[in-house]
């Protein structure tokens, strides 16, 4: 089993905003560029230890056989997931936590690139949800372990977290209503 702990994780971080600062520093950037990229480089960290660890190999229990079935854990079907999660009474948790999970990614995104606004800021932010299940599909087969569910109820709840975020980030930086930063997300 490979895991990280948060010791590790802070030891990993504090590198990486020394790197960070260095960049800053080389490039003139201002200390609150520096307050954000350090932030989103948490986020991504805490993203990144959330969603694919621990790291589970068939080695760690060797009576066990999975098929290939078992080990890509796929659910393809739209809302079983959260169907299943609100006939148990346990929705909470993964209807808020998926749709809570990537709606910083558009504000990241706004701030690196400014121009980077509706549309294309959510389908650049939607990546992040599609990366996330195409790395936890590539694990399981990897280590021939299910250690996540791939799933396409976490992409939808991401994908509506995105929404908001973009929306939020619509608003912020044109001042705009809510229905017209809707109007300028839309596909048209």
């Amino acid at each position: 089993m490979f895991f990280l702990t948060m010791s590790q994780i802070l030891i990993f971080y504090i590198i990486l905003l020394l790197i960070l600062w260095l960049s800053c520093r080389k490039l003139k950037l201002g200390a609150i560029k520096f307050v954000i990229y350090a932030a989103g480089l948490l986020y991504l960290l805490l993203l990144v230890q959330s969603t694919l660890f621990p790291i589970i190999t068939g080695d760690f229990y060797p009576d066990l056989a999975f098929s290939q079935t078992e080990i890509r854990n796929l659910q393809l079907v739209p809302f079983s997931t959260i169907t299943m999660m609100i006939e148990n009474n346990n929705w909470m948790t993964q209807v808020a936590g998926n749709v809570l999970l990537l709606l910083p990614v558009p504000f990241f995104l706004g701030f690196m690139r400014k121009r980077l606004i509706g549309l294309p800021q959510l389908l650049v932010s939607g990546l992040f949800s599609v990366g996330i299940e195409a790395a936890q599909l590539l694990e399981n087969i990897i280590c021939q372990y299910p250690n996540r569910a791939v799933d396409i109820d976490d992409i939808l709840l991401n994908m509506l977290g995105i929404l908001v975020g973009t929306l939020c980030v619509t608003i912020l930086k044109k001042g705009n209503s809510v229905k017209e930063s809707l109007s300028q997300i839309k596909l048209s």
